[in-house]
């Protein structure tokens, strides 16, 4: 390949083919991907610059679900085992039982 040669240009006349150059329009979304960065929030810019398949999500989703159950159910237990006690101390057994039904005014029998 050949070069072709051009004639070198003064640095006036470079100053002058500056002044007269315009710049090309961006295209839409790169002018917005790269000019509206400041106008949305933190939140929402990490949101949407994290990538994760659906069935992960899914499976984050559940563990976080079951970690939280287990964390309420250890502190319910924690809670329970905390509260006073109950004893059978000055009880007896019932010499005779005689249980009576009560039915309600609605039933026929």
């Amino acid at each position: 390949m050949e070069e072709r040669e051009q004639p070198d240009l003064t640095n006036p006349e470079l100053d002058a083919l500056l002044q007269e150059w315009r710049t090309p329009l961006a295209p839409s979304r790169l002018r917005s991907t790269v000019f509206s960065s400041h106008s949305v929030p933190w939140y929402r810019r990490w949101f949407t610059s994290i990538r994760i398949p659906i069935p992960i999500a899914i499976v984050l989703g559940a563990l976080l679900l079951f970690v939280g159950w287990q964390w309420g159910t250890t502190t319910e237990r924690a809670r329970l085992a905390s509260a006073p006690t109950f004893t059978v101390q000055g009880f007896s057994p019932v010499a005779e039982l005689r249980p009576r039904i009560i039915r309600g005014h609605h039933a026929s029998h």
